[in-house]
C-alpha cells in the first residue's frame, strides 16, 4: 500500500474518499512523517485529527495501515461521535466471530 502515498512532509496526503454517507477520507499511514508519528487508530482504522484539508478543525478520518484492515475496517465514528472498539466493529459483521484464520499471500 506504500505506493499510494509519499513518505515525506507532515500529515500524509489524501488517497481516497470512503463510500459511506459521510464520505470519510482515507490518508496515507502518517500523522506526521517528519517526526515519525503514526496515528492512534480505532478498530475501523480512523481517528479524530487535523488533516491537510482541515487545518483548523479536527475531523474523523482513516489512515492506511501496515496490517489488517489496511484501510477501512468499518465506518466510524459511532453515532455518539466516539471511536469504534474491536467488539463494536466485530458486531457489525455476522461472520466475525473472533476466530483467527491464517491466509497465505504471494508476491
Amino acid at each position: 500500500m506504500h505506493c499510494l502515498y509519499e513518505d515525506a512532509g507532515s500529515h500524509s496526503t489524501k488517497i481516497a474518499e470512503g463510500t459511506n454517507s459521510d464520505a470519510t477520507p482515507l490518508y496515507g499511514k502518517w500523522e506526521d512523517y517528519d517526526n515519525g508519528v503514526l496515528p492512534e487508530l480505532d478498530a475501523c482504522g480512523g481517528h479524530y485529527g487535523y488533516t491537510p484539508e482541515s487545518t483548523d478543525t479536527e475531523v474523523y478520518h482513516h489512515h492506511m495501515q501496515d496490517s489488517p484492515p489496511f484501510a477501512f475496517g468499518c465506518y466510524g465514528p459511532n453515532d455518539d461521535g466516539s471511536l469504534v472498539t474491536v467488539e463494536q466493529c466485530r458486531a457489525i459483521y455476522d461472520d466475525c466471530d473472533g476466530d483467527l484464520e491464517t491466509l497465505t499471500t504471494y508476491e
